[in-house]
């Protein structure tokens, strides 16, 4: 299991997956949390998770991480692609954009 960044209520928390890779918004259903949503970026992981009923408080968690997931980054203005990966052991691993390329 990954570390919880924070709980948006009794049924749903926000976790670092145990990778290290990407965040997963998480839901419970009985005693076991299932993955709902898998996300790099920030601002989308907070509109998910204000839609899942996110206080004040849990928003303010989540808008001091990074705008971007650690392992990825913005790729320079002269790549063809949106995103590269920095470990390509990742690759497969996690959601992400469709267009990637590795690093060398």
């Amino acid at each position: 299991m990954g570390s919880v960044i924070v709980r948006l209520g009794d049924r749903h928390r926000v976790i670092e997956c145990s990778g290290g890779i990407q965040w997963i918004v998480q839901r419970k259903r009985g005693q076991q949390w299932h993955g709902l949503s898998y996300h790099l970026n920030r601002d989308v992981l907070i509109e998910h998770c204000k839609r899942h009923g996110a206080g004040e408080d849990a928003i303010a968690t989540l808008q001091a991480l990074p705008t971007r997931h650690g392992y990825v980054e913005e790729a320079s203005s002269t790549s063809t692609e949106s995103f590269l990966v920095r470990n390509p052991d990742w690759e497969g691993l996690c959601a992400r954009p469709s267009k990637i390329r590795t690093t060398p």
